[in-house]
Formats: structure tokens, C-alpha cells, sequence
């Protein structure tokens, strides 16, 4: 359902998060990798029907979850779904926490990234004192130098923390990402 109502809304892109999702406990990784691009394999089908691509974000081991949780082991289901309307999204927030060579995550993945995340821990509103957003960035521009990350768009996402005006949260995350994006 959430790939027609990004259709109809004009949506180039949905990622799929949700770390309670990517427990495998015993399970073998390879054995979760093929049931993932199982699961996927029709969705990613489906969304390239209607212009989308689903994306898939790794999310840092640190929340609790053990599958997906590093860009290498996102890229393999990638590469297992095999299919345009599923992509890697480079998730700057977890290449950070995660603690993976920026550079080498774009130089291996570039391929497969079909959209690029900007991120702070728990979703914490982009804070302008993290020397990690200004590293990134400059980064991240000198790939785009090199002709990788073609066309791609990067998006914040955060939350605003209780009791913060939401309109003055957004305006502080832009201004980091103006500055260091």
C-alpha cells in the first residue's frame, strides 16, 4: 500500500528502516539474506511499476538489531533482490556510528546506492557542532567530482525533540546540511 500512496504523491524513493524488523537471532546470514530478498524481490517488482525505487537503509548494530548492519552486508541483499526498483541508501549517520570508511562504502556501493540519508543518532535533529557532517560532506562532494552519487539527493531525517518548536528544528537541520552538504 505505502508504494501506491508514494505514487500518487509524486515519491521517487521510500526506505525501509525499522530496525525491530532485522533481528535474525540464530538464523545464518546467509539464510536471512535469501529470505529478505525473497520478501523484497516482489515489492522491489512492484515500486519499479509505478517510477518508485524501495530503498534499504543499514542500521547501526547499536539499536538492538543483528541483520543489516553495515553497508557491505545491505549491499549483498541488494545484489541478492537484483532489481531497479530496489537500491542501498547510503545512510551517512550509520557509516558514522557504524564506524565504516566513507569512502570506501561509495567506492564499492556506488552502484547500488539509489539515495543518500543524512542522520544523527536516535534521530537527533543535525547538530551543528558534529565535525562528522562537515568530514562527510566534503567527502561525499569529492565522489560527486569523481562522477559517483550521479543525481542523487540527499534527505534529512530526524525528529524534533519534545518541547522544540518543530519549524525552528527543521530550519537548524537545513542550515547544518547547507553548511556541510
Amino acid at each position: 500500500r505505502m508504494i501506491e500512496i508514494g505514487a500518487a504523491l509524486g515519491a521517487s524513493r521510500l526506505v525501509f528502516g525499522s530496525w525491530q524488523n532485522r533481528l535474525r537471532g540464530a538464523l545464518p546470514l546467509e539464510t536471512a539474506i535469501e529470505q529478505a530478498a525473497d520478501f523484497f524481490g516482489p515489492l522491489a517488482v512492484r515500486a519499479a511499476s509505478q517510477g518508485l525505487q524501495l530503498g534499504i537503509e543499514p542500521i547501526f548494530a547499536g539499536y538492538g538489531n543483528d541483520f543489516l548492519v553495515d553497508h557491505d552486508e545491505t549491499a549483498r541483499l541488494v545484489e541478492a533482490v537484483g532489481a531497479p526498483g530496489f537500491g542501498l541508501v547510503l545512510d551517512i549517520g550509520c557509516v558514522g556510528l557504524a564506524g565504516e570508511d566513507l569512502d570506501r562504502v561509495v567506492s564499492h556501493h556506488d552502484a547500488l546506492i539509489g539515495h543518500v540519508q543524512i542522520a544523527e543518532r536516535d534521530l537527533a535533529p543535525l547538530a551543528s557542532d558534529n565535525d562528522w557532517h562537515r568530514h562527510a560532506g566534503h567527502r561525499l562532494e569529492g565522489h560527486r567530482r569523481e562522477g559517483r552519487l550521479s543525481g542523487l539527493i540527499a534527505c534529512i531525517e530526524a525528529l524534533t525533540p519534545a518541547g522544540v518548536d518543530p519549524l525552528v528544528s527543521v530550519g537548524s537541520c537545513l542550515d547544518v546540511a547547507q553548511r556541510c552538504y
